[in-house]
């Protein structure tokens, strides 16, 4: 391997872990407290107005979809949905 490379791979393995941004690292730190809004009866779509009045615009597919990320929820392949 030469020089250039090395040096490449080296600058690469320095790269400090992304922090999470936006939306999803919303979800994320809201996480407890939107699975307590839906233990308590409150529908998706009333969070998500909930959580867009207070600035966080998102909808309520969204957040359905955010929310399963942030529970670590195994995502379903296409073809696996159909097959089921």
């Amino acid at each position: 391997m030469n020089d250039r490379l090395i040096a490449a791979k080296q600058a690469l393995s320095k790269l400090p872990p992304p922090q999470e941004t936006g939306l999803r690292a919303d979800v994320k730190a809201l996480r407890d407290d939107i699975e307590k809004s839906l233990a308590a009866g409150h529908s998706m779509s009333a969070i998500a107005s909930a959580l867009t009045t207070s600035g966080i615009a998102i909808s309520p597919r969204t957040l359905g979809r955010y929310l399963k990320d942030a529970r670590g929820t195994p995502k379903r392949r296409r073809n696996e949905a159909t097959t089921s």
